[in-house]
């Protein structure tokens, strides 16, 4: 993956990120490090998780959960190089 862009999920309204082969996520608690690797689960249930939960890639209550602010009239987008996921409630 080269480039990582995440729109509207969890606590991070608009992060894009150039990847690396190796990223490491340093910082205070609660600035959305987690929500950047549960976006990619996200992506990944999305793609690849047939047959399972997603509760298996993302933490959530409630699908509103996932939404930035929990604001839902805001589509979740999460693109990773030539994947792109949309989520809309």
């Amino acid at each position: 993956m080269e480039k990582l862009r995440i729109e509207n999920f969890k606590s991070i309204e608009m992060l894009e990120l150039d990847c690396k082969r190796l990223n490491v996520f340093i910082g205070e608690p609660n600035t959305g490090k987690s929500n950047i690797l549960e976006a990619l689960g996200l992506l990944s249930y999305c793609f690849y998780g047939q047959g399972k939960s997603i509760g298996d890639f993302v933490r959530m209550e409630d699908m509103t959960n996932l939404f930035y602010k929990r604001e839902i009239d805001r589509p979740v987008k999460i693109s990773a190089d030539d994947k792109t996921l949309f989520l809309r409630l």
